[in-house]
């Protein structure tokens, strides 16, 4: 398990490791979740996204960061991430939930912890 980021109420955020990449990959394949997104991802963008949020916890010190219970069942993820506008960086919030974890309010209050 990675490091613990942030704590809210019902939520865990933490950094992402390797033994995230099953639950990743079931997620970001999934048409449903992915509907907003230019199509899903396959296993190999999976892993690539994986290892760029591990990568990025190094370089800038922050990521998408895995969401699960205080009991360590992941929900999905949410979290800071660095957006190109133009000529300058900004950094953006963001999240992606598995579909058994909408409605309920988890991805308002891992972005509002973010934040």
């Amino acid at each position: 398990m990675g490091k613990t980021v942030l704590e809210t109420e019902r939520l865990r955020l933490r950094e992402m490791g390797e033994g995230d990449f099953e639950f990743l990959t079931h997620m970001l394949c999934d048409a449903t979740v992915m509907r907003y997104w230019p199509r899903p991802y396959t296993i190999q963008e999976s892993r690539e996204w994986l290892d760029r949020q591990i990568a990025r916890y190094d370089c800038e010190g922050f990521g998408y960061w895995i969401a699960e219970t205080h009991e360590g069942h992941p929900l999905g993820q949410a979290g800071l991430m660095l957006q190109e506008f133009g000529d300058r960086n900004e950094v953006g919030v963001g999240y992606i939930f598995a579909e058994a974890a909408w409605g309920k309010g988890y991805a308002t209050e891992a972005t509002r912890a973010c934040l």
